[in-house]
């Protein structure tokens, strides 16, 4: 593995240009699966080296996967939920706690690079309606609408990414030491992600639907 090598903060912003454009780096370190790590402080160090290490994949997952935006949601908007459905609360958690085991399911290290189709998640209507529903309190409340399909794993996230990065190009947009480029992973999925030039990581990345779409980094809203 390589090394975090940060750049001097006294160098100048020409220093900066000309290691971008020179090229990114070659990934550094394993695809993992960071469902793995979850609540498990000191988890994951082993991964502190790489180009996503533990705590900026926790980021990523955080904001762009499906999982942890629904409980997000969920858990701050379950009555508006079942308001907004006609449904009752029962009812709502009943679909919550299905829709958590299918994410556990999707998730199974066994299944570690294995793409699961929508079509196999088995869900019903109702399931999708949850989806739905979920998705749009999420950009109403929170304005993050750009997170991967929900039929993608903590693992397959990271390989969406890596493949992205691989092919990606320089974006337009630069942020001090956060460069923002874009890609493409083998299934046609565009992804945009922030590189930090100076630690040489990236700092968070996601899925990007419309063209010439582009997330600032910097206005993010934390929960």
């Amino acid at each position: 593995m390589g090394t975090n090598k940060e750049i001097n903060s006294e160098e100048s912003a020409d220093v900066f240009m000309e290691s971008v454009q020179n090229g990114l780096p070659a990934w550094r370190g394993d695809v993992y699966n960071y469902s793995e790590f979850y609540g498990k402080p000191g988890r994951g160090a082993e991964y502190d080296e790489d180009t996503i290490p533990v705590d900026q994949m926790k980021h990523i997952i955080e904001h762009h996967a499906f999982r942890k935006r629904m409980e997000v949601v969920y858990d701050k908007y379950e009555n508006e939920i079942a308001e907004r459905l006609h449904w009752n609360i029962k009812k709502v958690k009943e679909i919550y706690i299905r829709m958590c085991e299918t994410m556990m399911m999707i998730n199974d290290p066994k299944l570690n690079g294995k793409n699961m189709k929508m079509k196999s998640l088995n869900l019903n209507d109702q399931d999708l309606k949850f989806i739905q529903m979920v998705q749009a309190i999420n950009k109403d409340e929170y304005g993050l609408k750009d997170y991967f399909p929900v039929n993608m794993s903590d693992y397959n996230i990271m390989l969406s990414i890596k493949e992205a990065y691989i092919d990606s190009e320089k974006t337009g947009i630069q942020l001090k030491w956060m460069q923002l480029f874009e890609g493409e992973d083998r299934n046609g999925l565009r992804v945009q992600f922030y590189f930090d030039v100076k630690k040489q990581i990236i700092q968070t990345a996601y899925p990007v639907f419309d063209k010439g779409r582009r997330h600032l980094y910097k206005t993010y809203r934390m929960d």
